[in-house]
């Protein structure tokens, strides 16, 4: 893209820069506008008026999220973000949309300011809102993220206190979190909270399971703290030394994280087994967790060494069976083939997805090339939300799924094993191209809500202003 305007970019001066970095900023917001009036409209047709399917378990709202997801090439949960900004603007803080349009904000601080302002829910005070944010974000300059929230919340204080979204009782909130893996280097960050008795707990087994191996372990305090909590959480209580020394004590301990999981490989060959973690600079396989995490080759040969078990990504026999369920040797390969849910955008693991018959069983064969992972919310998306207007998938012999949305839009999605691999394209072409079955299986019942969407998110607001509410009453000493 940089090699657009290259000879316009060199003739100018600094201060024409300068102008075009802040007109193509304004154009950015304008966009973001544009994107979320339509997102609101298209929300209000799919949502509105959507009768008994608002008790069902994959309702308007989830159907939407689909469409918004594809289309923008994100998940479920981004685009879910998306429709309440553009409905939160659209209805409720016009004047902060309108800013918007106008390029005087960013799309980052108008969701921001929706995010801060979830909890006011009475239209009057919302207009109050609207007008006294408005007025404000004029005078507020560069903020950083963390100065944005401490601005808006404070105008919110103003207006309606039990709106501000606290962090109250640190004990009643507490987490264990596991970020996003990180595909490069094999590691995932973790942050939570622990009560102080846990905390002290976990920190001295962590230091003692630490302190374990000879002067000689190659790794610092924090990597063998780091490896510790991955062997107690696989039920272990001591670390292998990695000093490659024959007549360390603590060589010999059986690695726990090791044994306690399958390693898919996606590549023809395993790395040889090494007797301690060392490069491998001809080794190129990549492994996999049953998860889809990703599992680089230095990292596969070490666990492959201390005892974990491995298992290539073998191609089912290509005869389809005449059964329903598909066989174990079918489920691991699909699993392993895409290794998430086959809806475009969506990164649910595939060993927790549903194997669903692309064209519906008994007419659509238990084959291979017949078979991909569902999430529930994407199974029940296109069994339920079929028709003329609804959604339907088909899949290509080299196992890329394209769904047709309402819209007859056409989203394509490839195997991740095959973009993780370029070279591992697996072509399962059906015996014979089964005629379409769109109608929901005799029988099949969507699962239905307690409450629908609307009440959930009512019921949640009521609570956390009552909580609120209790804060301002009665603060902590």
């Amino acid at each position: 893209m940089f090699d657009i305007w290259p000879d316009v970019l060199t003739r100018v001066d600094d201060s024409t820069l300068v102008d075009q970095m802040t007109a193509a900023t304004r154009l950015e917001a304008w966009a973001a506008a544009a994107r979320w009036a339509a997102i609101a409209e298209l929300v209000d047709r799919r949502v509105a008026n959507q009768g008994d399917r608002q008790w069902w378990a994959c309702d308007g709202w989830a159907e939407c999220t689909a469409e918004v997801g594809a289309a923008l090439t994100i998940g479920t949960y981004w685009a879910g973000i998306q429709m309440s900004n553009a409905l939160r603007l659209r209805d409720d803080l016009p004047r902060i949309g309108k800013l918007l349009a106008d390029g005087v904000i960013s799309a980052a601080m108008a969701s921001t300011i929706c995010w801060r302002t979830q909890l006011v829910d009475d239209p009057d005070t919302l207009t109050e809102l609207d007008a006294a944010l408005s007025q404000a974000v004029g005078a507020w300059g560069a903020l950083s993220q963390k100065e944005l929230k401490t601005t808006i919340d404070a105008v919110i204080t103003t207006i309606d206190p039990a709106a501000v979204i606290k962090t109250r009782d640190a004990a009643r909130s507490r987490d264990i979190h596991l970020g996003k893996p990180d595909d490069v280097t094999g590691t995932r960050s973790i942050y939570g909270a622990l009560t102080i008795t846990d905390a002290a707990i976990l920190e001295e087994r962590l230091t003692t399971v630490a302190h374990g191996v000879c002067a000689d372990d190659p790794r610092n305090l924090g990597q063998r703290r780091s490896d510790a909590m991955g062997v107690i959480g696989a039920g272990g209580h001591a670390l292998s030394c990695l000093c490659g020394n024959p007549d360390c004590p603590s060589a010999s301990v059986p690695d726990a994280r090791a044994s306690s999981v399958v390693i898919h490989v996606l590549t023809d060959t395993v790395p040889e087994p090494v007797s301690a973690p060392a490069p491998c600079p001809g080794s190129t396989s990549l492994g996999v967790l049953p998860g889809g995490q990703i599992i680089p080759p230095n990292m596969l040969a070490d666990l492959v060494a201390r005892g974990a078990k491995v298992c290539t990504m073998a191609i089912p026999h290509q005869q389809a069976t005449s059964a329903y369920r598909p066989s174990r040797a079918q489920r691991r390969f699909v699993q392993l083939r895409y290794l998430t849910c086959g809806f475009p955008g969506c990164d649910k693991p595939a060993v927790g997805c549903d194997i669903d018959h692309v064209v519906a069983w008994p007419v659509g064969l238990t084959h291979v090339g017949n078979l991909g992972p569902k999430c529930r919310l994407h199974h029940l998306l296109k069994t339920f939300w079929t028709g003329p207007n609804g959604w339907s998938d088909r899949m290509e012999p080299d196992g890329t799924v394209v769904w047709t949305s309402p819209t007859g839009h056409e989203y394509r999605k490839a195997p991740l094993s095959r973009i993780i691999v370029p070279d591992k394209v697996i072509r399962t072409p059906l015996p014979a191209p089964p005629p379409r079955l769109d109608a929901p299986s005799k029988g099949v019942m969507m699962p239905r809500r307690r409450r629908t969407r609307h009440q959930d998110h009512a019921a949640y607001i009521a609570q956390q202003r009552r909580l609120n509410e209790q804060y301002l009453a009665e603060p902590p000493p």
